[in-house]
């Protein structure tokens, strides 16, 4: 069963509802551990973070290394998603918290980052962005590095999820079902 350290009041009952134990302070090696960021900073050392944010705290907990951010409101089937991604070591945004994590981060990126962002959005692989932007598959994969380092995300994988998702105009970071899913974009380029 999974563990979760849980400030005092932050949706306890509804994790014990969701099926999850909760646990005290005292516990030594929880799941996830989830933390409100509303009022206070919050730094946690040993396990993954789930951060109960609002927008002006947002940003603060993306700095702190938090890998699922959630909002007051959210449905108790949202909830034991969040905690079961960020106890997998996966990236979990609320509703509505995406656009505001983007806004929070992207100004950090540079435009080469930014269009490689694109590129992967689109579907692009590795080698296919190594080609199209005429680099060695290495430097792309360095880009890739700095990237997930700028955005406190872990690999290809990661950052293609939060592409799709983050950049307007382009592919949900969750499956609606409609269409294919395959579909391609050319995206406007840029050389650095």
């Amino acid at each position: 069963m999974t563990t979760v350290l849980a400030d005092p009041g932050v949706l306890r009952t509804r994790l014990r509802d969701a099926g999850f134990t909760v646990v005290d302070q005292q516990h030594d090696r929880p799941d996830v551990v989830l933390a409100d960021f509303r009022e206070r900073a919050t730094v946690v050392f040993g396990a993954p973070v789930l951060a109960w944010v609002d927008a002006g705290s947002l940003p603060a907990a993306i700095r702190s290394g938090a890998r699922g951010f959630l909002e007051e409101e959210v449905s108790a089937g949202t909830l034991r998603r969040a905690v079961l991604t960020v106890a997998a070591g996966g990236m979990f945004f609320g509703p509505g918290l995406l656009a505001a994590a983007v806004e929070a981060t992207w100004c950090g990126l540079t435009e080469r980052e930014e269009e490689i962002l694109r590129l992967l959005a689109a579907g692009r692989s590795t080698a296919d962005l190594a080609q199209h932007l005429e680099l060695a598959p290495k430097t792309v994969r360095n880009h890739f590095a700095a990237i997930g380092g700028k955005l406190g995300l872990r690999g290809q994988a990661e950052l293609t999820a939060f592409a799709r998702g983050a950049l307007p105009g382009r592919h949900a970071l969750m499956d609606t079902g409609a269409g294919t899913g395959n579909r391609r974009t050319e995206p406007t380029t840029r050389r650095a």
